[in-house]
């Protein structure tokens, strides 16, 4: 069974019940394989989280695997940033940490937002 890594963005529209995602992530579910985040998806739901919305996302959240980045994936993730920032392409430190996980973790990633991650050693889900 594959493990497929959810960006921020796929775990929000998950949350919004948008059909599409909701489908791929419980048929994903439903077969088998690995669901997980990162303590920065965790993190940035959290931040753009209603009050109401804390016990859906809980029960989301709590489903998935939770993928932590060591030091090593740590300093992968600042020499992409490095990188790209000097072939001009500004990238945030936290996506190129959900990257580095990825890459890390052999993860599918799952993200609306495949711009944010052009690194070749990412293998996207879709």
């Amino acid at each position: 069974m594959a493990v497929y890594l959810l960006d921020t963005t796929e775990v929000i529209r998950y949350l919004r019940n948008i059909p599409e995602t909701v489908t791929r992530i419980r048929d994903l579910a439903r077969n088998g394989h690995t669901l997980g985040c990162t303590c920065i998806t965790v993190g940035e739901v959290y931040a753009g989280m209603k009050p109401r919305e804390k016990e859906k996302t809980d029960l989301l959240l709590d489903s998935l695997s939770y993928f932590e980045p060591s030091r090593e994936t740590a300093k992968v993730a600042g020499k992409w940033a490095r990188e790209y920032q000097s072939r001009g392409l500004k990238l945030t430190i936290l996506d190129t940490l959900i990257a580095a996980v990825a890459y890390q973790e052999k993860a599918l990633l799952i993200t609306d937002n495949k711009k944010d991650f052009p690194m070749s050693e990412i293998e996207f889900a879709f």
